[in-house]
């Protein structure tokens, strides 16, 4: 494959699982990153580990990441009367996101890969169902990349995204993350406060990383409401964040007395795994594009990646080894979707997300979720 050319958009995990998996099969590789660093728009900070992913990178790549281990959690009411404690069978690892990336970012390197950074793709230049280069703003100035294939995985930013179908099927859900020092509840538990209501129902959740910081995230299930308002109305989504500490009185103690060091907003998709991965003959769509996001905490990074990987690895096999005809698309169609890695999603966002739906589609006020808590307490996991 030495003469097949690849450009990957996004170097977060499943835009570094393609590159890495592309460069190792022989193609020439180059990543385009619109931020001027790898990893510096944190997303999630937590993972398990994965015997697949390490053999992919290198034994021991999980155990030097993590910063601090938990395998306990808590689960509060939307009153905060109300609480189950859960523990896991396999341990959540507590990661610095941006050290995760530029991690992976050099493996990929030292395959081959070229990372080109501040370099913000604004467009696919397309005809007759193939994608012929792209475009991208580096240095100031518009320039063209052509390549033989094409990967978008650069999430719900990402220029071949339908963002108005995305949000009409509300696929994407608003999540706000910000870490704080000083943090001096327990460090022992991954704490989630539910939040009950017909249109914006949340679960927020505080995740301790151990030195007295955490991980703070609201997520927005709008997938899961009774009487959805679309588009989103992210005032009020900011409104009901800025308030929860005072409407939750036991995640506002939690938090007294710590301080916000870093904050971001973004979109990540909750359900619809598996949508369309070819919707051109040389343009794969991985990660956040595509759903490849697991439905429970802490696996999104890695699904993300071995998706990445999975796809890279069909792509050689199938589009660029038979010139992307179209038995080649079914094959590798056929090779992703029917994968292990991809059953192993579907049956996890099955198992958590129609719990999670039919249990903010039913329970939509404080007072029933407290009457009915010994019957929600089966589907906390």
């Amino acid at each position: 494959m030495s003469d097949k050319s690849a450009v990957v958009v996004g170097a977060g995990p499943a835009g570094l699982g393609a590159a890495l998996t592309l460069a190792r099969l022989g193609v020439q590789v180059t990543v385009l990153e619109k931020e001027n660093a790898v990893g510096i728009h944190r997303r999630g900070e937590t993972i398990r580990f994965h015997q697949g992913m390490e053999d992919l990178l290198y034994k021991g790549f999980f155990a030097e990441q993590a910063i601090h281990r938990i395998n306990q959690r808590t689960y509060y009411s939307h009153t905060g009367k109300k609480k189950a404690d859960r523990k896991i069978s396999t341990w959540n690892l507590i990661i610095e996101y941006p050290r995760f990336v530029q991690t992976l970012a050099k493996v990929a390197r030292e395959a081959g890969v070229e990372i080109i950074t501040s370099a913000a793709v604004t467009g696919y230049n397309k005809t007759a169902g193939r994608v012929a280069s792209l475009t991208a703003q580096v240095s100031g100035g518009a320039k063209e990349f052509a390549a033989d294939i094409f990967f978008s995985a650069a999430g719900h930013n990402d220029p071949s995204a339908d963002k108005a179908k995305r949000a009409q099927s509300r696929l994407d859900i608003p999540i706000r993350k910000y870490l704080v020092r000083n943090y001096a509840a327990r460090d022992t538990h991954l704490e989630y406060f539910f939040h009950v209501d017909e249109t914006y129902p949340a679960i927020a959740a505080i995740f301790p990383r151990g030195n007295r910081e955490a991980e703070v995230l609201y997520m927005f299930l709008t997938d899961a409401a009774r009487k959805p308002e679309i588009p989103t109305d992210f005032k009020k989504v900011a409104g009901i964040i800025d308030n929860f500490e005072t409407t939750h009185p036991v995640f506002g103690a939690m938090l007294k007395g710590s301080e916000r060091y870093y904050e971001t907003n973004t979109l990540i998709p909750m359900g619809d795994v598996g949508q369309d991965i070819l919707p051109y003959e040389n343009l794969v769509v991985v990660g956040d594009s595509a759903g490849h996001v697991e439905g429970r905490g802490g696996s999104g990074i890695r699904s993300s990646f071995m998706m990445g990987h999975l796809a890279a690895q069909a792509a050689v096999k199938t589009l660029l080894a038979q010139g992307f005809s179209e038995p080649a698309g079914r094959d590798f169609k056929k090779l992703v979707l029917e994968s292990e890695q991809m059953r192993e999603l579907k049956d996890l966002n099955l198992k958590f997300g129609l719990p999670r739906r039919a249990f903010f589609g039913t329970v939509t006020n404080p007072g029933a979720m407290d009457l009915f808590w010994f019957a929600l307490e089966f589907f906390m996991r």
